[in-house]
């Protein structure tokens, strides 16, 4: 099945994030949670299932999150699993959701054998979208009902450690009110930096530019927020100054708050996007 990957968490070096601790914390602590004795308990108590749902615009960290928490989360027993639902739809409209439920049994077979499995499906907008969107094709809603039902399964597996499923998604408004429901923890991760996190964030990047005392951070955050501008964006706005550096142009802060002025939020252009589709 060479829709999905098993990568090796230990590799994986960390990114720092800003502005998303809170979320960071909770999600891990949940995650502990669900592969200890307390879970058992727990879940009969407050109806959990070991399930996680990020949302929110693209670029805003989502993906690099559920890495820092997988790797906090590291031991010789850990399987961390990507996959992308796109990947298993297939023309033959039950050869989708069989490929579903053979990965479900793959990764139960993992839990089976003692692993802790972290599993990862990414932006699943166009596959988990809602059954009652009239243009929706027969075969797609058959794949949300197969994977309800996997996610149903779950629970009954018996064994130490539970499957965590994860999912990011940029569309929340789409995705199946069901599907939603299997999910106990949602997040919207969006840009929440604060003005000293948005300091400390790019200062490093300023001082290799050598513009770090030129600069007003303030009006530069001030700017961020007002554009709406994504992590994503500003490392863009960063990444051309240091391209346009390399090229023998002289980079100052004004260059900088320019860059600020003129950028454009990827979190608005994909909702334009969105609203057109």
């Amino acid at each position: 099945m060479d829709f999905y990957s098993e990568s090796n968490i230990n590799r994986y070096e960390v990114s720092k994030l800003y502005g998303l601790a809170s979320e960071y914390n909770k999600i891990s602590n949940f995650c502990k949670l669900v592969w200890s004795s307390l879970w058992s308990e727990k879940k009969d108590l407050y109806k959990f299932a070991p399930s996680i749902m990020l949302y929110g615009s693209p670029g805003t960290g989502k993906t690099t999150l559920l890495k820092n928490v997988a790797y906090s989360l590291k031991d010789d027993n850990l399987k961390y699993v990507t996959l992308s639902l796109e990947l298993m739809l297939d023309k033959d409209l039950g050869m989708s959701s069989k490929r579903l439920r053979d990965f479900f049994e793959h990764i139960k077979s993992l839990a089976l054998q003692d692993y802790k499995v972290f599993v990862h499906f990414d932006d699943v907008d166009s596959v988990l979208c809602s059954r009652y969107i009239s243009n929706e094709s027969s075969g797609v809603k058959r794949f949300v009902n197969t994977f309800i039902k996997e996610i149903d399964y779950l629970l009954d597996v018996e064994c130490d450690y539970l499957p965590i499923i994860l999912i990011t998604t940029n569309m929340f408004s789409m995705i199946d009110t069901a599907v939603k429901r299997r999910f106990s923890l949602k997040f919207e991760i969006e840009n929440r930096v604060s003005v000293e996190e948005f300091r400390n964030w790019i200062y490093p990047m300023c001082d290799d530019l050598k513009i770090k005392n030129e600069l007003n951070y303030e009006l530069l955050y001030k700017l961020m927020n007002e554009k709406e501008l994504t992590n994503f964006d500003v490392y863009l706005i960063l990444q051309e100054l240091f391209l346009e550096q390399l090229t023998g142009i002289k980079v100052t802060g004004l260059n900088l708050v320019q860059k600020f002025e003129e950028a454009k939020s990827s979190k608005s252009d994909f909702e334009r996007q969105r609203k057109q589709s």
